[in-house]
């Protein structure tokens, strides 16, 4: 059985591509998400300004083979 997961984020910083010595392109990465801020009570908290606040995680996700090489050459931190 195979796990899925989505992640909608940004990268944190430019992937890290490598070889292993058998010769599989391994490429990690730390995607970032954003969640509502939330309170000891369960509320979403607010900003001075208005907006909801915000909490970040942090993900490490590393691709193998042909994926590997596309996230690195295309991917980049942002």
């Amino acid at each position: 059985m195979t796990n899925i997961a989505i992640l909608t984020g940004r990268i944190a910083r430019d992937p890290e591509t490598r070889e292993t010595k058998g010769g599989t392109n391994v490429t990690g990465i730390t995607v970032v998400t954003d969640r509502p801020a939330r309170d000891k009570d369960g509320k979403t908290k607010r900003q001075e300004n208005g907006y909801t606040a915000k909490e970040s995680e942090f993900h490490r996700v590393t691709c193998f083979n042909g994926l590997a090489k596309t996230v690195g050459q295309y991917c980049t931190k942002g």
